[in-house]
């Protein structure tokens, strides 16, 4: 009995053997042993015609035709399955109904594994083939995707179709996101497609302008994860190549150093402190350059940088590179009278050249009418120079007096400045002529007296 269960076993195994090899036979068919070979061939002519001009529709009685005879086609090329494809592809992007659509994407699936049957040495090009449409037109989960990609680079290495590498960096950005896969199977997917880019890059490959571009969108969708995937370690590795080559782009530098940094580098890591030295002496003359360039054609922005960093000599110098700029330009006044404000600032409060700070600081108000800085900028070193002006304190209570003069002044002409020049009165009131002192001068209030020093101007005599 046993042996003849054995016997029945082996008889079913051989047919169903046998029924595989038949159908695989017919559906490799080709039209050179067919008896309608001229007839299928006139079909495939047309039909070639009808996908030259997307004509699909049209195009599907005739392959059809051809299909059903000869899907192994002529016998050296897979075009019969790949009419087909192009068919119902068009049809699955034109179907509106549901059910329809999902036949025709189980008619492109079943013309891609037929193709691998009939051609199955040109297999790793098919899998390349099907998880390009898988991505673009049959709505395959990523995971299946992945899969064929995976056996198509088992087959081709890094020989492998570029048309690949969007659908496969895609797919595994897409399922690391929804933690369907790890960071280390997500990781080796960009490193896979990086080692296969530069194999063809190097080998100077026909196509390696397309394995570019598709690297580089590759790249992109990565960009979103690679912090939580790229660790110290790889970054060195990347950017180290680079950095040993002599990289001067100053930017690039920049984005080295923050990226290790960012992927937790140590800050006393070798290569990282070496890549941001660089980085920060390129950027220290790049910047000292640009700085120079704009101070040329800011004279007025350096002189306020000088002073302040304490250079008053300096300033003053670029304000006067900066009124003649302005004189032999524009030569806009109220521009000249700030230029000329600052420089009497200078001269009289650092330089205490008080003459000069006078001279210029009236020049200024003579630029900008109703301008009350200029006049409260000369009562400040009238007051300030109050106690070295004579030889006793009558002098000084009369220096007091023309710096009083002079705030007064800038108020009536300078309606904003009239809460600071009140304040300034209010501070030196006291420092003006005693009644007792006048008396014993004989000097009457009233009467008009001239300053003693440099101030040398008029003023009344007023007591307290």
């Amino acid at each position: 009995m046993q042996k003849q269960q054995l016997g029945m076993a082996f008889i079913l195994g051989v047919l169903c053997f046998f029924s595989f090899q038949t159908e695989s036979s017919a559906q490799c068919e080709t039209w050179e042993s067919h008896e309608e070979k001229d007839d299928i061939m006139g079909s495939y002519s047309v039909l070639q015609d009808f996908i030259d001009s997307e004509s699909y529709s049209d195009a599907l009685p005739y392959w059809q035709d051809v299909y059903t005879k000869s899907p192994g086609g002529s016998g050296e090329d897979a075009y019969v399955y790949q009419y087909g494809r192009d068919i119902y592809i068009n049809f699955i992007q034109n179907e509106t109904d549901a059910t329809k659509r999902q036949e025709y994407v189980a008619m492109v699936q079943k013309l891609h594994e037929e193709e691998m049957v009939c051609f199955p040495d040109n297999k790793g090009v098919s899998l390349a083939n099907l998880a390009f449409d898988m991505f673009y037109y049959l709505q395959t989960p990523y995971s299946k995707l992945m899969e064929t990609v995976e056996q198509s680079i088992e087959i081709m290495g890094d020989k492998v179709e570029y048309s690949v590498f969007i659908p496969y960096g895609y797919a595994a950005v897409y399922n690391y996101q929804n933690e369907l896969i790890d960071a280390e199977k997500t990781r080796n997917v960009y490193l896979s497609l990086e080692k296969i880019h530069d194999a063809r890059v190097a080998d100077k490959d026909p196509y390696a302008e397309y394995y570019t571009s598709a690297w580089e969108n590759v790249k992109v969708q990565y960009e979103t994860i690679a912090s939580q995937i790229f660790d110290c370690n790889y970054y060195q590795n990347k950017f180290r190549p680079d950095f040993e080559a002599g990289e001067e782009d100053v930017e690039y530098l920049k984005y080295m150093v923050v990226t290790m940094k960012k992927q937790g580098c140590a800050d006393d890591d070798a290569f990282l402190v070496e890549v941001n030295t660089k980085y920060e002496t390129l950027a220290a003359e790049i910047n000292a350059a640009k700085l120079e360039a704009y101070y040329a054609e800011n004279p007025a922005a350096h002189a306020a940088d000088l002073y302040k960093n304490e250079d008053y000599t300096g300033a003053f110098a670029k304000y006067e590179e900066a009124v003649e700029k302005e004189i032999a330009g524009e030569n806009n006044e109220e521009t000249l009278a700030q230029y000329y404000f600052s420089m009497a600032s200078i001269s009289g409060r650092k330089l205490k050249q008080y003459s000069k700070a006078r001279s210029l600081a009236l020049k200024a108000s003579g630029m900008k009418s109703n301008w009350g800085q200029p006049y409260l900028l000369i009562g400040d070193l009238y007051a300030s120079s109050s106690s070295t002006c004579g030889s006793n304190n009558w002098d000084n209570s009369l220096a007091v007096l023309a710096a009083i003069d002079k705030y007064q002044y800038a108020k009536n002409i300078d309606s904003s400045i009239e809460s600071e020049a009140n304040k300034k009165i209010a501070n030196y009131r006291n420092f003006i002529p005693s009644l007792e002192d006048g008396f014993q001068r004989g000097i009457k209030e009233g009467k008009t007296v001239k300053v003693n020093c440099w101030i040398g101007e008029k003023v009344k005599i007023r007591y307290q």
